[in-house]
This record gives C-alpha cells, structure tokens and sequence, in this order.
C-alpha cells in the first residue's frame, strides 16, 4: 500500500482547502466537507472535534486550549456544566416596610409555622427558580433585616416549598420531642425601637427536576412578637432608619455519579 503525504489541499482555483502544521490539519473557512463529523488520528495530541456537538481535550494534558482572542460561548442557560458551577440565580429584595406576627400555638412540630400575617397583607418572604439540571442543588438564603422593640423573644423558622406544599428538605431531625426546623433567632437587637437586627441563614436542599417552584420562609414565635421589617418602629428624626431585605435560590451543579 502507498503512502501519500501531503501539507496542503488545493482546489481546483488554488483555494487552500485542508493545510497541516506537522501537528494537526486546519479546515479553513469557507469549505465544508459535507459530513457530521472529523476524526483526527490518535497520534495527533492537538483538540479535535468528533462530532458537531462534541469537543475534545488534548488526548495527553486533557486540556482544550482557546487561542487569545477566541471565546467557548454558550447561548443558553446550563448550556455549559461543571461540578461547582453556579448555573443561576434569582433573587427577591425588598423594600417594603412592614410588621409580621408569627404563630404561638405550639405542639413542637412543623404544623405550629406559617408565613404570618403581614401588615401590608403582601407575602413577601419568597423566591421562585426553574432549575436548569435535576441533578443540581439549590442554596437558599434569607437576609431579613428588622426591629423587635423591647423583647428577647425566640423564634423558629423553616424554608418552605409553596409549590410542592412540603418543608424544604432536610430538616432538623426533631428528636426527643424538639421541633424540627431549619433555624432558630432570638431578637438580640432589642434594646430600643430604633435597633435594626440581621437575620441571615442558608440552606442547601436538591433540585430533583426542572420543575419552577417557589419557596417561602416559614415561621414561629413563643410569645408577643411583632418583628417590623425594613424599618425601625420609632419614626424620631434623629435614630430611626429603613433597611432592605433579600431572599435568594441559587442553582448549583454538582457532580454527575
């Protein structure tokens, strides 16, 4: 059998078609080969493509290295994926100044929380996302910045999946007849009407599908507990102050198993 070797292809008006560089070989623009696909030999160390929708890494450092200049773009959410990766976020900030009173009725289980009842009648403690990957994690965070004037009272709060009616997962494991929860908060800036405390807890819980869901933040207070939100509950000139809150749902990819 003959060999034929060969640094460049022409066509027929002296159009350089197919050129080699000893390492690999450039199809320049312009010129298609009418197929799906180009195979290097596996004796070329350079990336290759193996199919339109498949890039290769060098088959000796597993490295896809993009010349200066050169961009690997994706056009459409989650269309690039890797372990760690934070493929979105949505948040929810608000403004709003308002009051909540949580529920006291307690019986030490989940059923004693609810959203409350908000002064303004809004319900402004959620987030919606649609994860991109089922088999991602989604991080929720509350940062909740309040008042609670002249009390030291607990609380109990839980992250809530409104869509899928259920407490995100996991929760507290609620032995020995303790409420499970995903956190608790004593009112610590409570010297005065004027204080501002920051609430702020996060949780990890699994995507499961690409389902929109939105979740909510869930809870509890032992006794006489009117939590003023965004605001101080003074209005003197001088002290008072109005804040922001937020809530967030990041997706994170994680490694597929």
């Amino acid at each position: 059998m003959s060999t034929l070797k060969v640094n460049k292809i022409e066509d027929l008006t002296g159009n350089t078609v197919l050129s080699s560089t000893g390492t690999k070989w450039n199809l320049h623009q312009g010129f298609g080969l009418n197929t799906d696909s180009i195979t290097a030999s596996t004796d070329v160390s350079t990336p290759k493509i193996t199919s339109l929708a498949t890039l290769e890494a060098d088959t000796t450092t597993g490295i896809i290295n993009m010349p200066t200049g050169n961009k690997l773009k994706g056009y459409d959410l989650g269309s690039i994926i890797a372990p760690g990766m934070l493929l979105q976020k949505k948040v929810a900030q608000w403004t709003n100044i308002y009051s909540i009173i949580y529920p006291t009725a307690d019986t030490e289980t989940t059923a004693d929380l609810s959203e409350g009842t908000y002064s303004d009648g809004g319900n402004h403690h959620r987030v919606t996302i649609t994860p991109l990957v089922a088999t991602s994690k989604i991080h929720l965070t509350i940062e909740l910045n309040a008042n609670w004037t002249n009390t030291n009272v607990l609380f109990h709060f839980a992250f809530y999946d409104i869509t899928n009616t259920t407490y995100v997962a996991p929760l507290g494991s609620g032995s020995s007849g303790r409420r499970p929860v995903h956190f608790a908060y004593r009112a610590q800036a409570a010297y005065d009407s004027n204080d501002m405390g920051q609430m702020r807890f996060s949780l990890y819980t699994d995507a499961n599908n690409l389902t929109a869901r939105t979740y909510a933040l869930h809870g509890w207070a032992e006794g006489g507990n009117t939590t003023y939100v965004n605001h101080s509950n003074s209005s003197a000139a001088s002290w008072s102050g109005t804040w922001v809150s937020l809530m967030l749902a990041e997706e994170i990819a994680v490694e597929q198993q």
